[in-house]
């Protein structure tokens, strides 16, 4: 009953819809990763419907699915960005940053990482998908950010070679354009401190990862861009 309500508070509040006014049914229990969720579907008058999952432990927003008509188109992806951040403000998300986005024409989907110290926690993420027409969310997926975060100071190791170091052992056909430290995860449930240089390669966006413990390169990601 706890979840439920909640449920129907998150979703009065997006939707604009008055709690009274919300049809909600109990849709089951889910459970993935030790996380377990109470599923609810819900719907008013206004022809808006979705489907949000409470966790069961601390009753926190876990995924969100709504079905609305998208509207007349009033913001830009960019303020669609920040309309994102806000909201996750108001669940408590606090030092948020964009990483990824993808958008459409009525639509801006984010991933948002946290961020503490100038280190971007990869593991800590959430992905927020937001309507333009007046910014406010219709998909929502927090699985990451529920069983990975936590503040502790010892979280992760400090760093055994500088960005120098760590960008010496790049290829040389990688032109850098900048450099940030981020925690990532790694195969095995756990993570660890790199280094992530953001550059190109003959003109293609590239993203490469080096350990800041061992210098070994683990990752390379490249962008297609559309």
């Amino acid at each position: 009953e706890d979840c439920r309500g909640k449920a129907t508070k998150h979703f009065s509040k997006i939707c604009s819809c008055p709690a009274e006014q919300i049809n909600i049914e109990y849709c089951g229990e889910n459970s993935l990763q030790k996380i377990d969720t109470w599923c609810f579907k819900l719907d008013c008058p206004e022809n808006i419907s979705g489907h949000i999952d409470i966790t069961k432990k601390g009753g926190h927003l876990y995924s969100m699915m709504i079905s609305r008509e998208i509207g007349n188109i009033n913001l830009t992806p960019e303020q669609g960005i920040e309309a994102g951040k806000s909201f996750l403000k108001s669940l408590g998300m606090k030092n948020m940053k964009e990483s990824i986005y993808s958008a459409d024409e009525d639509t801006v989907t984010v991933t948002y990482a946290y961020e503490k110290n100038g280190i971007l926690y990869y593991p800590d993420s959430v992905k927020v998908k937001i309507a333009l027409d007046n910014g406010t969310p219709i998909a929502y997926e927090a699985h990451m950010y529920i069983g990975s975060h936590n503040i502790s100071s010892d979280r992760i190791s400090k760093a055994s070679i500088s960005k120098e170091d760590a960008q010496a052992l790049l290829s040389s056909h990688l032109k850098v354009d900048s450099v940030r430290k981020v925690v990532m995860p790694d195969n095995y449930g756990g993570e660890y401190l790199a280094y992530e240089f953001k550059g190109t390669v003959s003109g293609h966006p590239v993203f490469v990862y080096i350990n800041a413990k061992t210098g070994a390169e683990t990752d390379i990601l490249l962008v297609y861009e559309n």
